[in-house]
């Protein structure tokens, strides 16, 4: 899910910035709450990755808003259906971004544990990921395999020690990633 969030992100950026400065340089007017929702989004889904949430639920809040902001870009401004979006997408990014605010500041009075789990899988195509999972939901996180000689037997010989720090039950702040030796039995 986070995978495809960060491409739809970033065809949306690319779409919204050329046709942010097509329209800038031809009609000479800038529309600033589009820039808030381009901003807004990527300010939550780049604090969104130093969390593990495994709820349902915030996935599809989370893609509710996000189709919202995208449907910012394909009304137009003018219109009042246009402006109800877009006033909801920068609600519903405001909350995101307050909420990951709020969760990285009552992370900071707790302590962390230590967590490990089996590595499920990587990739190695543009950024180097391991996968995990965390309380059943698969995890893509990124962490440097450059140090691996045989990148292939990764999944059978190591584990992953996660860092984190427990908001609640589904929630938790991910300090650390580690790969360590699978135990032998």
């Amino acid at each position: 899910m986070e995978d495809v969030l960060r491409y739809i992100f970033i065809a949306v950026i690319v779409y919204a910035v050329g046709m942010e400065i097509y329209k800038a340089v031809r009609t000479r007017t800038v529309d600033y709450s589009l820039w808030a929702i381009i901003v807004l989004m990527g300010a939550v889904l780049w604090i969104s990755r130093g969390f593990l949430i495994s709820s349902r639920i915030y996935d599809f809040l989370m893609i509710a808003v996000w189709l919202v902001a995208i449907g910012c870009f394909v009304l137009s401004w003018k219109s009042q259906y246009g402006k109800y979006l877009k006033s909801i997408a920068i609600g519903g990014l405001l909350v995101f971004f307050a909420l990951f605010s709020y969760w990285n500041i009552k992370a900071q009075s707790i302590v962390p544990t230590t967590l490990v789990t089996s590595l499920n899988g990587y990739s190695t195509n543009r950024i180097d990921e391991v996968c995990f999972r965390y309380n059943g939901t698969p995890f893509w996180r990124s962490y440097n395999l450059n140090n691996y000689p045989n990148v292939k037997l990764l999944p059978e010989q190591y584990d992953v020690r996660l860092t984190i720090k427990l908001i609640s039950t589904n929630i938790a702040k991910l300090e650390s990633i580690t790969l360590i030796p699978r135990a032998k039995i």
